[in-house]
């Protein structure tokens, strides 16, 4: 059994997906899986070069994503996989790549035991809201994978995130949730002694794109800047890139610049190094885009207090004993006040609950576990997927194919 990999170029994409994907083919190296990586690279750095050497990657040349400018699709041909499948092989794609169904089902329909297991990570539900309302439809894609889920097409399916896979589950019962963080890069845990009349460090770390509603939080940070303002005193770090910091930079009016550090995309050592060194920290997550977020948990376990924007995602990954909640700028405000009132005891209760409440997730636990999920998946028969199932495929995602062809 080896395991076929074909993702978007996750070397150079700095996301919480890209990284969970390079960290579990760390692990599946680690325990003799073996596997083929079909990945894109828009460049030929030393870096990269580098890569190509440590990893077992067959690199194809990249097809652009109109609303991701910084995602390069692997332009996967049937004969690239024709080369090197067997029929006791897994493939694992991004879901959201639907093209590809048509080359899957040819593959399929030579190798019918093959195990086919599409990943789904994103919320593009509310994605679709922001990008896609004229190029493409993300709700018909998303049919197309729940047909082909029900239909045995597909042997069972990986997300990020619980709600996500109770959308799932109604398909297929092989629904492997992948909500992960890597507790070895944040091995130091401290509580501050948060002192109002001190220096407030709010922080946020995660990807600078539109989904991820850094406009709320510079809003949030204009407000407190006022005169009348309790919270004048305080810094905003901002750890990470992407396609909006220009935009957000431009964004920032001069009585706030000198408040507000870019550290820029950073290594998870120099993350933990500015945790670990500020004091008075206030972890911000305003984006309602999250399957699971990332960040936000990893911020528990460093012991940092999280204020989280209200919605379905939070609501079920938080409560009051382990977090702040808010929706809006005013409720922020409250919140901040209310934190700041609480008693020493009260403080350290929320972040060791906060701190608990992630560990759960230990990466080293959930990557033994996928394992485990894909070698039980192998060892299963799939039901017959007969040739109409197959020709429907076909059909319904011409109009797809076409669009990116184009």
């Amino acid at each position: 059994m080896k395991i076929i990999f074909i993702l978007y170029n996750i070397f150079e994409s700095k996301s919480g997906v890209s990284n969970k994907y390079i960290k579990f083919i760390d692990h599946l190296s680690k325990n003799n899986i073996e596997y083929i990586l079909f990945t894109s690279f828009q460049n030929n750095n030393d870096i990269n070069t580098h890569i190509k050497n440590k990893y077992n990657i067959i690199n194809k040349k990249g097809i652009n994503v109109p609303f991701y400018k910084d995602i390069k699709i692997p332009n996967i041909k049937i004969d690239d996989i024709q080369n090197i499948i067997n029929n006791d092989d897994i493939i694992i794609f991004n879901g959201e790549f639907f093209w590809l169904y048509k080359i899957l089902g040819k593959i399929k329909n030579t190798y019918p035991e093959i195990k086919i297991i599409p990943n789904w990570h994103t919320n593009y539900d509310y994605y679709s809201n922001i990008y896609f309302k004229n190029i493409i439809s993300i709700k018909n894609s998303k049919n197309i994978l729940y047909d082909n889920l029900k239909n045995n097409f597909f042997s069972g399916i990986i997300v990020t995130g619980e709600l996500t896979k109770k959308d799932f589950i109604k398909y297929t019962p092989n629904v492997f949730n992948a909500n992960e963080i890597c507790l070895d890069n944040f091995n130091i845990f401290k509580i501050d002694e948060y002192n109002f009349n001190e220096t407030i460090n709010f922080i946020y770390t995660g990807r600078i794109s539109k989904e991820k509603n850094l406009n709320l939080i510079i809003d949030i940070l204009n407000n407190l800047n006022l005169d009348n303002s309790n919270f004048k005193n305080f810094k905003m770090h901002i750890i990470g890139d992407g396609p909006c910091i220009k935009n957000i930079k431009n964004s920032i009016n001069k009585e706030l610049k000198h408040k507000i550090i870019f550290y820029g995309d950073i290594n998870y050592s120099m993350i933990q190094d500015i945790y670990t060194q500020l004091n008075n920290r206030i972890f911000i997550q305003s984006s309602k885009s999250e399957t699971f977020g990332k960040s936000t948990m990893e911020a528990c376990y460093s012991g940092i207090p999280v204020f989280v924007i209200e919605c379905d995602i939070h609501n079920l990954l938080y409560n009051d004993n382990n977090s702040f909640t808010y929706g809006t700028i005013q409720e922020f405000k409250n919140e901040l006040i209310f934190f700041f009132k609480l008693t020493k005891k009260q403080k350290e209760n929320v972040i060791y609950n906060g701190y608990h409440n992630s560990k759960q997730y230990d990466q080293n636990e959930i990557f033994q576990n996928l394992q485990d999920f894909l070698i039980n998946m192998n060892t299963k028969k799939d039901f017959n997927v007969n040739k109409s199932i197959i020709n429907n495929i076909f059909s319904t995602i011409n109009h797809s194919i076409n669009y990116f062809e184009s």
